[in-house]
């Protein structure tokens, strides 16, 4: 039961970084298309 919360644990954080790198690129290109 322990090992199942720390996967699930593991499983969330992997997908907040993912999605905090995704939206991170979008905010990028995004300012590049407004610079430019």
């Amino acid at each position: 039961m322990l090992s199942e919360a720390a996967l699930n644990a593991i499983s969330i954080v992997r997908y907040s970084l993912t999605f905090c790198g995704q939206s991170e690129s979008l905010l990028e290109s995004f300012s590049f298309n407004l610079l430019n």
